[in-house]
């Protein structure tokens, strides 16, 4: 692998060549350790997939469920740890991980009995509830991102979460949902106030909506839309 081959290289290349060959040890050894390691990282990461299958589920993307019993059932902490990093990378749409330290700030959290119910991280909430953790995207985080043009040639990704198409476009956008589009969804009983399928109306705000200016034209995940003949199509970006 080229990747192995180059931290070979800058090992060597840093004048560490000569202190390694002193101590016995040459470049095949160093490749070596670097394979062994890799073959490390990828057994730790299908441990991973397989808890993270077991112990959580999602709601389109919305918010992500994890079971308080992998707290109890998991000892690895290392496992523990990626299953809390890869559902906040999800969440948040980030490719870089949380760092290490606040990682594991929030597995201590989760074990400690205290008041504190709900703490962000990485543009995610996370909140205790009676039998699982919750996470879901935070607001102010949210809409940071630029609302979007929906396509019917292509899809076009909003919040680094969804990818959005329709079947006939004109002048819809793509934004959040945000307090305007819960009062709206609220008044066609479509949302009630504790939110719908266990996801609360904070989490429901973070969803894509499809407007026309000050006008709510579709609401995707939940199959919504007031506008004759129109369809859209929306795929969630999931890297488990």
């Amino acid at each position: 692998f080229q990747a192995e081959d180059g931290i070979r290289d800058c090992l060597l290349s840093r004048g560490l060549g000569d202190v390694y060959k002193r101590q016995g040890i040459d470049s095949k050894q160093i490749s070596h350790v670097i394979k062994r390691m890799r073959s490390a990282s990828k057994s730790l990461n299908a441990q991973t997939k397989i808890i993270i299958n077991k112990y959580s589920h999602d709601f389109k993307g919305i918010a992500y469920f994890l079971d308080k019993k992998i707290l109890t059932e998991v000892e690895d902490e290392e496992i523990l740890l990626r299953v809390i990093e890869k559902i906040i990378m999800n969440i948040s749409g980030s490719i870089y991980p949380a760092r290490g330290f606040k990682l594991k700030n929030i597995l201590f959290w989760f074990f400690r009995e205290d008041k504190v119910t709900a703490k962000t991280l990485n543009g995610v909430v996370i909140r205790k509830r009676k039998n699982d953790f919750i996470f879901y995207r935070e607001l102010n985080d949210c809409n940071k991102s630029a609302s979007i043009k929906i396509l019917t040639s292509k899809y076009v990704c909003w919040d680094n979460r969804f990818s959005l198409r329709a079947n006939m476009s004109k002048n819809l956008e793509v934004r959040a949902l945000g307090n305007a589009g819960i009062s709206i969804l609220k008044e066609k009983k479509i949302l009630k106030r504790q939110g719908y399928k266990g996801v609360p109306l904070s989490a429901w705000k973070t969803a894509p909506g499809v407007w026309s200016k000050k006008r709510l034209i579709s609401m995707p995940t939940l199959g919504y839309t007031e506008k004759k003949g129109l369809k859209i199509y929306i795929k969630t970006h999931k890297n488990l």
